[in-house]
């Protein structure tokens, strides 16, 4: 069922996409994601599912995506999976760190959840960068700028913010991944696809 509802939103996700200029594409974001989510029961799985696959496209524009790793743990965090990861690179101080998105489509008391993973990626990987994107407006303003642990706060219905965080994490310089030097200390779990695994 997952796997069949994860199909039936790639599928939309791309024939709306091939619309969209990618010099453009924080201006299109909102729309496709308001066009295509439904409303009622069973939404809420669908539109999580939707906002990360608009997301990953979102970063596409600018960013390989061989560079995005969707759905990964963090080496040494064996009790969260990751939405998005990717790594950056620092090539002055010759140092990898992880960048990580949590996607979460409405917050109440789930930026909590968020806070807690910025924070252990922080404190267990130094130098790690974290992001929550939401389409949460109302939490965005209310507590957008006191959350901990976490680097930015995204409305991804506002598109000057979505513009902001993909120039931001374009400038992180993410690598993909077989530019990673120890692809095993960075993203755990024993189910590792073949195309991260090293050779």
């Amino acid at each position: 069922m997952a796997k069949r509802l994860k199909q039936a939103i790639q599928v939309h996700v791309e024939k709306a996409w091939k619309t969209v200029n990618p010099i453009d594409a924080h201006k299109f974001f909102g729309g496709i994601y308001r066009r295509i989510s439904p409303k009622g029961r069973g939404s809420r799985n669908w539109n999580g599912l939707l906002l990360e696959e608009l997301i990953v496209k979102f970063l596409g524009t600018k960013i390989s995506e061989d560079c995005i790793f969707r759905n990964k743990k963090l080496a040494l965090i064996d009790d969260t999976k990751y939405d998005i990861l990717l790594c950056s690179s620092n090539i002055q101080e010759k140092t990898q760190s992880p960048i990580c998105l949590s996607v979460k489509t409405s917050l109440r008391e789930r930026y909590k959840q968020a806070e807690r993973e910025g924070l252990t990626a922080k404190q267990v990987h130094l130098g790690s960068y974290t992001v929550l994107l939401t389409m949460d407006k109302k939490v965005v303003e209310k507590k957008g700028r006191i959350m901990r642990g976490l680097d930015m706060v995204v409305d991804c219905s506002n598109e000057v913010q979505l513009r902001i965080f993909l120039e931001k994490i374009a400038s992180l310089n993410p690598i993909p991944r077989d530019q990673i030097k120890e692809i095993g200390p960075l993203i755990s779990g024993k189910k590792t696809d073949d195309h991260l695994k090293r050779t």
